[in-house]
């Protein structure tokens, strides 16, 4: 249980009294102001409570637990003032959304009983957080798998989609990386609704006829519908939604948004959407280089980090160890060098994806009933 307090007050002798009379129940910090408070917060100082005077130079209390909240919404905010004023209180509830408001001087039982209160919330703040994390990617995963059995070739797509869109995200430095993660991961969920001859001469960068391109744009709307069902998943929903549609407002849905009121990762997502779709009969230089010349239809700061990555892949590529294993002979964290395919030539699985026990298992029932090309080409 994570027992690290940060006391703010700008009263020397007070902190040093809460050391003295907490340091055996708890691990101790403190900070005279609330610049310092915060930049030790900034710091990841990984506070389960944070403590603070109503009253200091540079901030009141109120204001520094609202910046601390939207620094870190986890740390359990406390308010320990002289200053007991009903107002003080409820703005502090209100702004703040603190835990305690306990008045100077504070006894040194209710103290300690009160900081108990806000680690033991700090740690189901924490509990329920993972629970949820943990649950969410279950989902996704399950919702992947399927994907992968309806149409492996939309699975593949979404694969190689994330693994660059997280790249995409770390440099612009969002603040939610997973966010982007899992809208990827599920970017091409909605496709369980479209014929699956449509999505092959898609993927394969084959002319559609008008009815069958109407059809297919319906895909960001179903994944929108399944997604959104979901708790904590309405953001993610909202991504795909907006995945196929254009910097400057063309493409799909047809509504008002456009430019900088897109979500941002909707505008990653089409960007990786389009380069992968050009790279099919293109080079990756040639596909950057078209896109280019259409720079009103992307954002084009997310273009230009895209030209930044591919160039920094080219300089980095190192040689891998590729071999041929039968099925039976796979092992966890192979991975797929090429395509699988059945034997009768339908795609089973793209390449790229890491070798766990579902998909050996999954490998070796379509052996066993239908049968798969041997043998597979690993990376490891």
């Amino acid at each position: 249980m994570n027992k690290k307090i940060l006391f703010i007050d700008d009263d020397a002798n007070l902190l040093e009294g809460y050391k003295r009379n907490l340091r055996t129940f708890f691990e101790i910090e403190t900070a005279n102001s609330a610049k310092e408070g915060l930049e030790k917060i900034i710091a990841g100082g990984n506070y389960s409570v944070v403590i603070a005077d109503m009253r200091m130079p540079e901030t009141d209390g109120i204001k520094f637990l609202s910046m601390v909240k939207e620094k870190n919404p986890d740390i359990v905010r406390m308010m320990l003032t002289g200053n007991a004023d009903i107002d003080t209180a409820i703005n502090a509830v209100n702004d703040g959304n603190i835990f305690r408001f306990l008045t100077k001087p504070c006894a040194p039982e209710i103290l300690k009983k009160s900081i108990d209160d806000g680690v033991e919330q700090n740690r189901l703040i924490i509990s329920e957080k993972e629970l949820m994390q943990k649950t969410l990617l279950g989902i996704i995963k399950i919702l992947s798998e399927i994907l992968s059995i309806v149409n492996a070739t939309a699975f593949g797509r979404a694969i190689r989609v994330t693994k660059m869109a997280v790249k995409i995200a770390e440099k612009l430095k969002l603040k939610d990386i997973l966010k982007v993660e899992l809208a990827s991961m599920l970017s091409h969920i909605g496709c369980i609704s479209i014929p699956e001859d449509i999505l092959e001469r898609y993927f394969l960068g084959l002319d559609l006829m008008p009815g069958e391109a109407d059809t297919l744009k319906s895909y960001t709307k179903m994944g929108f519908e399944l997604l959104s069902k979901i708790p904590r998943l309405e953001q993610v929903a909202k991504i795909i939604y907006y995945q196929e549609k254009y910097f400057n407002g063309t493409g799909y849905p047809k509504d008002d948004l456009k430019e900088e009121s897109l979500p941002i990762e909707s505008r990653i997502l089409k960007i990786l959407l389009d380069f992968d779709t050009l790279s099919i009969k293109n080079s990756k230089k040639e596909a950057l280089e078209i896109m280019k010349n259409k720079r009103s239809l992307y954002d084009t700061k997310v273009l230009d980090i895209l030209a930044e990555i591919i160039i920094e892949e080219e300089k980095s590529i190192r040689a891998v160890n590729i071999s041929n294993v039968n099925i039976n002979d796979l092992k966890d964290r192979m991975m797929l060098a090429e395509d699988v395919y059945t034997k009768s030539g339908k795609l089973l699985l793209p390449k790229g994806l890491e070798v766990t026990s579902y998909l050996k298992t999954r490998l070796i029932n379509y052996a066993k009933n239908i049968g798969v090309k041997e043998p597979l080409k690993v990376s490891f």
